[in-house]
């Protein structure tokens, strides 16, 4: 008869760390098929991870099976205890420095897609001063779709993100970092590409096919337009939506820094600027700055430096 494992007890082991790690990334991904390639472990080994967390907490935390993934009630606290115990570590180890008052542990950053332009640039150069004043600190970079940005800094996978937002936020911290100009753009085999501005309304529009884009801060008359029901395409990413564009068959949204950095400027047409067109406010995004580790606050004070 195999020998019993312990219980998990008040003192955390690097192995008890690595069972909880594993399930929260099986939660992230709702399902262990999903999490393979973020573990990098085969379904079978995370299945027996899983196994044996359940037996150390002794509580069952998700269903898995033919029917689906999902987490228990148990298996939901579990996971938001994950997350606060994770945080603690990260702003333990942003905390900790040598003799020589270096930077150590890993930050999270997330970034809206297809990021050019002054905005750009000013990341870029952030993450080069950054790495210059903090080179033991290991950075983990992903670019995300702009809405889910905000959710991954507020389910803290994410140290800090930088995105637009169409509304004010209370329960997060923002630091605006610039604008970016949205136009309505027509491809050169569309009608519209040809038409004068002056031929161009909102009742003309209401006629056209127009891609959906994630909710966006502009005047009342457009976002009737973009919310309006049974639109013929949704596109929340930037190069799916030009796709779109590109089509011939479509009118959409982007931002005039992402068509001019492609070489765009002759093959599509901003229609009626001052009517159509909009700006987006980008922020670089983190939770309350009682929760900011050291990590967070330098990375912001990068961004800041001119």
């Amino acid at each position: 008869m195999g020998k019993q494992k312990l219980a998990l007890s008040g003192q955390l082991a690097d192995t008890d760390l690595k069972l909880l790690r594993v399930f929260k990334a099986v939660a992230d991904n709702a399902g262990i098929a999903a999490a393979e390639d973020d573990l990098n472990i085969a379904a079978s080994t995370i299945s027996n991870y899983l196994a044996d967390l359940e037996l150390r907490l002794g509580m069952r935390l998700c269903q898995r099976g033919r029917r689906g993934f999902a987490l228990t009630e148990q298996g939901q606290r579990v996971y938001t205890a994950i997350g606060q115990l994770l945080t603690a570590i990260e702003q333990f180890q942003g905390s900790i420095r040598d003799g020589r008052e270096r930077l150590l542990g890993d930050l999270h950053l997330g970034l809206a897609e297809n990021l050019f332009g002054p905005i750009g640039d000013r990341i870029n150069q952030a993450l080069g001063r950054f790495n210059r004043d903090a080179p033991e600190v290991f950075l983990d970079l992903h670019t995300l779709a702009a809405e889910e940005v905000v959710r991954a800094v507020r389910d803290e996978r994410l140290s800090l993100g930088i995105s637009y937002l169409d509304r004010p936020v209370s329960d997060l911290s923002l630091q605006q970092l610039g604008q970016e100009q949205m136009h309505l753009y027509a491809d050169r085999q569309h009608p519209w590409y040809s038409r004068p501005d002056n031929e161009l309304d909102f009742e003309a529009l209401d006629q056209q096919k127009l891609i959906g884009t994630p909710r966006v801060r502009a005047t009342q008359e457009l976002r009737n337009q973009l919310e309006r029901p049974r639109l013929p395409a949704y596109a929340p990413h930037i190069e799916a939506r030009l796709r779109l564009i590109r089509s011939g068959a479509f009118l959409g949204y982007l931002p005039e820094v992402y068509v001019s950095a492609l070489g765009l400027q002759q093959q599509l047409r901003p229609l009626h600027p001052e009517r159509f067109s909009y700006q987006t406010r980008f922020y670089a995004i983190t939770r309350e700055q009682r929760f900011q580790s050291p990590l967070v606050s330098k990375f912001l004070d990068c961004l800041e430096t001119r």
